[in-house]
């Protein structure tokens, strides 16, 4: 029985979308044992700010052995505004390009750090600057639905 056209198209389409984000350096999944906690984007177009923003993120990752990594931080670094996978986020998208994207930053932590405390130590962090806005990844989630 052949397989129903509809299903090869979107499989057909994800592996495009997947291909296109590839070529442009942004992740489209997370590995096994990383877990999404907070998302962030700048509040400012400055290309300098922006990048504070990065340097400081690049600092607080590096000196707090439960991060992973964060998506969109080589952007940041670059003084532009950071992009993420729509479905790393938990956003179902399918069509235009622009959509499989989101303009924030995604910090990804390791399986079993202590999550409260990296949440209070990114906000303390962030919140005074006003560089970023910074949600918890489940907020995100109902913020854009």
């Amino acid at each position: 029985m052949a397989p129903d056209p509809r299903i090869r198209n979107m499989m057909e389409q994800l592996n495009r979308m997947q291909e296109n984000l590839r070529s442009r350096g942004i992740v489209s999944r997370l590995d096994e044992g990383e877990i999404p906690h907070a998302v962030l984007w700048p509040t400012t177009t400055s290309e300098q700010s922006i990048r504070m923003l990065g340097e400081a993120l690049r600092a607080w990752m590096e000196s707090h052995d439960g991060v992973s990594r964060i998506l969109g931080l080589e952007q940041l670094l670059e003084g532009k505004s950071p992009e993420v996978a729509s479905w790393v986020l938990g956003i179902s998208v399918w069509g235009d390009p622009g959509s499989w994207t989101m303009h924030v930053a995604l910090v990804v932590l390791k399986r079993g750090a202590a999550e409260e405390q990296l949440a209070a130590s990114l906000c303390k962090l962030i919140e005074p600057g006003g560089l970023a806005s910074v949600v918890s990844y489940e907020q995100y989630g109902y913020m854009t639905r």
